[in-house]
């Protein structure tokens, strides 16, 4: 499970990411990842994620599959004000 913040704010493109694991029901992105985001408005998306890692020629290739959950009324995500 991933968990992405995204702001855009003073002209500053920044993006969080935190990772779960999948049997988890719940996860805590820590406070000091929080700070990071810069104060104004970010978007919070919930993805369901899956990561795999191959040798190809000497080379560790990184594939990522992710899928932005749901809920009943739509995506799951939404606006936060950082002040």
């Amino acid at each position: 499970m991933g968990v992405y913040l995204n702001s855009k704010a003073n002209g500053q493109s920044t993006r969080i990411a935190c990772t779960f694991p999948a049997g988890n029901t719940k996860g805590t992105v820590p406070a000091s990842v929080v700070g990071k985001i810069p104060q104004g408005e970010a978007s919070v998306v919930i993805s369901a994620v899956e990561e795999n890692t191959l040798d190809v020629a000497g080379w560790a290739v990184t594939l990522t599959l992710e899928s932005d959950g749901m809920n009943k009324n739509g995506y799951a995500a939404g606006y936060a004000m950082f002040q």
